[in-house]
């Protein structure tokens, strides 16, 4: 099977910009503001549109690598990528928590709220060798380690899809997927006597679903145009998940009391209503959707273009801010934090967008006429600045 050639989608921009300034807001300790971001919607957050968004771009650029390059060049390319993720991973840990210190001066000046780096500070050079071996992972500190381990499986994967088509390594993925839920304990250690927090066999699926619909240019029609019977079974799924989260967890505040929606394993319930979520969420939101054009979606774009040093940007924002939430408590003091995140961060991708010439007139090409916007010159070069932009 060869790859199919997706013409560039700037929802997935727009989409994983709002949700990098999510992951930022939701990230500071005790930040009301948390309460009314994707969370609100139902059981899922903002990392799972991150590692879904992710999937989908790297199964366009390292599907067109497999075709073009073999399996074994887009492996060393996987490579070269991973070993970036790495390095952005411990330079992120080493800044934040040297942040983190300088800002908290207290009696145990590593604990803040949920934030215990303690371990680091007692363990020693024996805690900075399982950081570097990602043995142990700090507080937030757990994304781009999965990532890391996903990306690196990606060109195996793409290989198989080309071979055997999408249903096999889908199905694959699956089975793993199911293990830690008939095994509880199917995790990578996290030390002194944990798990990670994204455990790696579950959260693969929802990236490799992710894969296939970039590789296998599944969202290059519009949903919207498709039978509105599959909008009519999201809606009823991610409906009852709504309620359901309204009725007991955001009044009980116990989680627990509704089964299979655990965060960990990425348990079925969640996995379906986010999906349900996504689904809704592209049949509402066209590719050459008006509102893509807007002047306000710019900033957010502009985030979305540049995940990785957003991502760490907002890693290093939100340990900070939640410092000043803790020493100046109040609700003006988190709205202040959360802006104030917010727009650096929109500016800091600014300044890439400047220092790297990307971006120019990305948002109004989304609505730019069929016959400019989908001549032969027109996909190749939108699929050049895709596969740049994911490699």
């Amino acid at each position: 099977m060869s790859a199919i050639e997706a013409s560039r989608d700037v929802r997935v921009d727009f989409l994983r910009g709002i949700a990098l300034l999510v992951i930022f807001v939701d990230h500071i300790d005790g930040n009301i503001l948390a309460r009314v971001t994707y969370r609100l919607s139902g059981f899922a957050d903002a990392a799972e549109w991150f590692v879904l968004l992710s999937g989908y771009v790297v199964g366009i650029a390292y599907s067109r690598s497999v075709e073009r390059n073999g399996g074994f060049r887009t492996l060393a390319k996987a490579c070269h990528r991973a070993g970036e993720l790495y390095v952005a991973h411990i330079a992120t840990l080493g800044i934040a928590l040297a942040l983190f210190h300088r800002l908290h001066a207290g009696a145990s000046p590593l604990t803040l709220g949920s934030l215990d780096y303690t371990y680091l500070a007692d363990k020693g050079l024996t805690a900075l060798w399982e950081v570097l071996t990602l043995k142990h992972l700090p507080t937030l500190f757990d994304i781009l380690p999965a990532y890391i381990l996903f990306i690196l499986a990606a060109p195996t994967y793409l290989v198989a899809l080309r071979r055997f088509g999408w249903r096999g390594p889908l199905a694959a993925s699956a089975a793993v997927y199911t293990v830690p839920l008939i095994f509880p304990g199917a995790n990578l250690p996290n030390l002194p006597d944990g798990h990670w927090y994204l455990n790696p066999l579950s959260w693969q699926f929802l990236f490799f679903i992710g894969v296939s619909a970039g590789a296998c240019g599944w969202l290059r029609k519009d949903l919207n145009a498709r039978p509105h019977r599959l909008m009519r079974a999201a809606l009823a799924v991610f409906g009852t998940g709504f309620v359901v989260k309204a009725a007991v967890v955001q009044t009980t505040h116990d989680a627990s009391l509704v089964p299979w929606v655990g965060k960990v394993a990425l348990e079925p319930i969640l996995l379906l209503h986010f999906l349900s979520l996504v689904y809704l969420v592209l049949w509402l939101l066209p590719r050459r959707a008006p509102v893509l054009a807007r002047a306000w979606v710019g900033p957010l774009m502009t985030c979305g273009r540049h995940p990785l040093p957003i991502f760490c940007g907002g890693l290093v924002l939100s340990v900070a801010g939640s410092v000043l939430v803790a020493d100046h408590p109040g609700l003006t003091t988190q709205l202040g934090v959360s802006v104030a995140g917010c727009a650096a961060l929109c500016g800091l991708g600014w300044l890439i967008d400047m220092a790297t010439g990307a971006g120019g007139g990305r948002a109004a090409a989304a609505i730019a006429p069929a016959a400019v916007r989908d001549g032969p010159a027109a996909r190749g070069g939108e699929q050049a600045q895709e596969r740049r932009r994911a490699a």
